[in-house]
């Protein structure tokens, strides 16, 4: 009757079991798959002074115990009992997390565990959860297995049962946000005052991004998830400044840990075609799909014609595939890796298209709907290579296009 999701007959999971920093998982995670504008954004939003004390329940890797001790300068204790969290530890510092036994039974978010009389007088709790919502047919499989993240979720609220749920545990002041595919909460006994300004959150975001990024050894995957997503981030708002900072840091890092010229490769080293993830994590940035998905972009914005990027664009591709075949064979997947796989293929298609290849109807024909956006997104490209083929005076390439779609 709450509406919430869940799974039958299954065991809560061990998140003291060592074996689940194996076979690359934690590489992966720090590098690509956290979310960590989600973990900070909730933390950005709150109208909190420095000093302000804050707890996280269920800290992880650190990410945002790190942006509330660094960025919003408060004093804080991250509590987890999973090997994830010593790794992190390690990492940012022991003096910011706290080891406390008996706190695993916050995974099931009930009711017991959200209670107004945890917080002081007018404090906040903030919790972050996947989207039930978005547990439907038509949302891609990036999206679908990392929502159920199958062996670790036992309860998948929505929109209505995370409402009804804080409600019911006594909170006056609600306030359930949707954040991409995840629920942000918020809830108090005193009316909240949340940080609206969506482009000060994301200066503040990126701004912590580039200051950690220079933190950090150069040879750490700490670094690397850091500055990766700087340098990405960067481009997509069009801050070719930021941009170029970024890069100056991740191009010598990968040459000396991984022996890769970011700007010069013209194939992915072999093995990734077939290695596992841990094996992946020793060749490989594991946000290189990524990587060089935005620097293709920024070459692009820099005035690079389009037919010089074309291999550019299907290393990207590439390696975001490489990613995710290294990911399925641990039941594991990661919407972002998907979309970049999926958008650098369009953009090398775009890029052949400029160049006048004779087979893009072929290539277009082979293209899937996008996993977001879906044909739409599709057909927008395809119009695209069309303009392209004909502002290049291909037209009977243009047509051949046209008959095929």
């Amino acid at each position: 009757t709450c509406a919430c999701h869940f799974y039958d007959n299954q065991l809560p999971p061990d998140y003291t079991d060592p074996e689940m920093n194996d076979h690359g998982c934690v590489p992966f995670y720090v590098q690509q798959g956290a979310g960590v504008s989600l973990i900070t954004r909730p933390l950005a939003q709150a109208a909190a002074p420095p000093g302000s004390s804050y707890m996280e329940v269920g800290c992880g890797y650190g990410f945002g115990l790190d942006f509330a001790l660094n960025s919003r300068e408060w004093h804080g204790v991250g509590i987890d009992p999973a090997p994830l969290a010593a790794v992190g530890r390690e990492a940012h510092g022991p003096r910011r997390f706290g080891e406390f036994d008996g706190v695993a039974e916050f995974l099931l978010l009930g009711v017991e565990f959200v209670q107004p009389a945890m917080l002081k007088p007018g404090g906040l709790l903030m919790l972050t959860t996947p989207n039930g919502d978005d547990i439907v047919p038509g949302s891609s499989p990036g999206v679908i297995v990392s929502l159920l993240s199958p062996t670790l979720h036992l309860v998948i609220q929505n929109t209505a049962s995370f409402t009804n749920l804080l409600r019911q545990a006594g909170f006056e002041h609600v306030d359930v946000q949707v954040d991409s595919h995840s629920l942000v909460a918020f809830a108090s006994d005193s009316p909240l005052v949340l940080e609206p300004d969506q482009t000060r959150l994301r200066q503040s975001y990126r701004a912590h991004l580039a200051r950690r990024a220079e933190a950090f050894d150069p040879s750490s995957d700490v670094f690397l998830g850091f500055a990766g997503r700087s340098f990405q981030e960067s481009v997509n708002d069009d801050d070719m400044d930021a941009a170029i900072r970024a890069w100056s840091l991740l191009l010598p890092a990968c040459r000396a840990r991984f022996g890769l010229d970011l700007d010069h490769m013209t194939a992915m080293p072999p093995a990734i075609a077939t290695c596992g993830l841990e094996e992946m994590a020793r060749l490989v940035p594991l946000n290189l799909g990524g990587l060089l998905y935005a620097r293709g972009i920024q070459r692009l914005k820099e005035g690079v014609t389009r037919p010089e990027l074309e291999m550019p664009f299907n290393l990207a591709a590439a390696a975001a595939n490489a990613m995710r075949r290294a990911l399925n064979e641990l039941a594991m997947e990661d919407g972002q890796t998907e979309d970049i796989g999926w958008t650098a293929s369009a953009e090398a298609l775009l890029c052949a298209a400029a160049g006048g290849a004779t087979n893009i109807a072929t290539r277009l024909a082979a293209l899937p709907p996008a996993p977001a956006g879906g044909a739409t997104r599709r057909q927008m490209v395809v119009g695209r290579a069309v303009g392209s083929l004909v502002n290049g005076g291909h037209y009977s390439l243009a047509r051949d296009v046209v008959r095929a779609m």
